[in-house]
């Protein structure tokens, strides 16, 4: 077992958007777990976001 913290997993993560703007999909592979939930902050504007961490978008 690895003794790093859950936050240094690079499991990557899943953020799917649909806004009167666009949609799509945006998988973040080999992030951290730090890392996506910025990501998930920084792309989370009120409008239709869903954030799947240690996901990738194809197993959404």
């Amino acid at each position: 077992m690895a003794d790093e913290p859950e936050d240094d997993d690079t499991t990557g993560c899943c953020v799917i958007y649909n806004s009167n703007v666009d949609t799509g999909r945006m998988t973040f592979d080999g992030r951290t777990r730090a890392e996506c939930k910025k990501a998930n902050e920084d792309f989370n504007l009120g409008q239709g976001w869903d954030f799947y961490p240690n996901t990738a978008c194809s197993q959404v």
